[in-house]
C-alpha cells in the first residue's frame, strides 16, 4: 500500500489548552483506526500538522479538519508520496509550548516568511525532519 504525507497550516480560533487536549485525544483514536501517524505543532495562534498514511484516510481527515470550526484559515502546504514515516510510533505527537525545541525550529524556519503557508515544500520538509529528530531525541512529545 502506497503511503502519503500531508502538511497543513491553520490559524487557531482559540488558544484554550483544553481544546488542544480534546483534538489530540480524538485524533489518537481516529488515527489509530485509520493507520495514520503524525504530529501536531500548536502555539497560541497556529496549528501546523503533519499526517502520514494511506491516501484515502488522509483525504478523509483533511475533509474533517477543513470543516472544523477551530480553524479560522487553513492552507495545505504539502501532499505527496511518503518515502518513510517520520512519526511511526505516534498516532498524534503533540508538539506545543513556546520554549520547546520544536517551537524554536518552527520559529527559525518561519522567521523569513509572513506565514508558514508561504514556505516551499522542500523547506517545509527540512523543517519537519528537524522537528521529528528533536522529538525522537526526547523533546516535547510523548508516544501515544
Amino acid at each position: 500500500m502506497q503511503l502519503y504525507h500531508l502538511v497543513y497550516y491553520s490559524r487557531r480560533v482559540s488558544s484554550d489548552p483544553a481544546q488542544l487536549d480534546a483534538i489530540v485525544k480524538v485524533s489518537e483514536v481516529n488515527n489509530a483506526r485509520l493507520g495514520i501517524s503524525g504530529a501536531l505543532f500548536a502555539n497560541e495562534a497556529h496549528f501546523f500538522q503533519l499526517l502520514e498514511g494511506p491516501r484515502d484516510a488522509l483525504n478523509d481527515r483533511l475533509r474533517v479538519i477543513m470543516a472544523d470550526d477551530r480553524h479560522a484559515y487553513m492552507a495545505l502546504t504539502l501532499f505527496e508520496v511518503l518515502s518513510y514515516r517520520l512519526f511511526s510510533d505516534w498516532r498524534m505527537a503533540r508538539l506545543d509550548g513556546a520554549d520547546s525545541q520544536v517551537a524554536r525550529i518552527f520559529r527559525a524556519y518561519a522567521a523569513d516568511v509572513t506565514s508558514p503557508d508561504k514556505m516551499a515544500g522542500p523547506v517545509i520538509w527540512q523543517m519537519i525532519d528537524e522537528m521529528s529528530k528533536a522529538v525522537l531525541a526526547g523533546f516535547s512529545a510523548d508516544p501515544s
